[in-house]
């Protein structure tokens, strides 16, 4: 099976995994569960975290919060408890404009 294929058909993905696809520390991962009741990883019998495609997608908003508009980590919680669909919505137009982007900047440089 292609690994592409694999990792679509995965269902669990390890912190290491998770954090290099987000582009962050593990640290940030385990120190953001503290501060953010609603991610609850599962963990294996030695603690090793076990990120869902879910906990993946609310740590996206997380970085969105804290790392890109600058949220304190309590005021990222609320935001996300409170306005979940806002927040979706921004993190999905910037996802749209940074793809219009690179395809202008590969166009760009084909020119």
């Amino acid at each position: 099976m292609p690994v592409k294929e694999y990792a679509l058909a995965k269902n669990f993905f390890t912190i290491g995994e998770v954090a290099k696809e987000l582009n962050v520390n593990n640290s940030n991962l385990r120190f953001w569960e503290t501060h953010f009741e609603m991610l609850r990883p599962r963990k294996g019998k030695r603690g090793d975290r076990f990120y869902s495609k879910d906990d993946i997608e609310l740590l996206r908003l997380i970085k969105h919060l804290v790392k890109d508009k600058g949220y304190s980590l309590e005021g990222a919680r609320k935001k996300i408890l409170f306005n979940p669909e806002e927040v979706q919505g921004e993190m999905d137009v910037k996802e749209s404009l940074m793809k219009v982007r690179k395809f202008l900047v590969d166009l760009k440089d084909l020119l």
